[in-house]
C-alpha cells in the first residue's frame, strides 16, 4: 500500500472502498505481557485504552504515515512513561505517567478469514 495523500472519509458509506480493507488484514492483536516478560495466554484479560481527541489525532495520523512509509513489513514502538524531566512523543503521543508501559509492532498476522477457519 502507498499513496502520497490517503484520504479518510468521515463519514464512510457501505459503497466506500476503503484501502485498508482489501486485502482482509486489518487485524490487530493485544496482549498483555507480565514485569517478568511472561506473555498471558488467556483472552478473559481486558486492556483499557484511555485517550484526549488530540492523543486520537496524533496517533492516527502518525499510524497513517508509518504505515504508508514503512518500506518493511515489520517495526516496532516502545512508549516511554512521561516524567518531569523526560517527556518523550512516540507516533503523536505522550503516554501518561501512570500508564503501563506500551509496544506497538508492525507485524504480518494473515488475513481475518483464514484465522477464523484456524479457530
Amino acid at each position: 500500500m502507498t499513496a502520497t495523500n490517503f484520504i479518510v472519509p468521515l463519514n464512510p458509506t457501505v459503497q466506500d472502498k476503503e484501502l485498508y480493507r482489501a486485502a482482509d488484514q486489518n487485524i490487530i492483536r493485544v496482549e498483555v505481557q507480565l514485569a517478568s516478560g511472561e506473555m498471558l495466554e488467556t483472552r478473559n484479560c481486558r486492556v483499557v485504552v484511555s485517550m484526549t481527541k488530540d492523543a486520537m489525532l496524533g496517533l492516527g495520523s502518525s499510524l497513517i504515515r508509518a504505515a504508508l512509509n514503512q518500506t518493511q513489513e515489520r517495526g516496532s514502538w516502545e512508549f516511554e512513561n512521561a516524567e518531569p524531566d523526560s517527556a518523550t512523543e512516540q507516533l503523536g503521543v505522550y503516554l501518561h505517567p501512570s500508564s503501563c508501559r506500551l509496544v506497538m509492532n508492525l507485524t504480518s498476522l494473515g488475513k481475518l478469514a483464514e484465522l477464523l477457519r484456524e479457530t
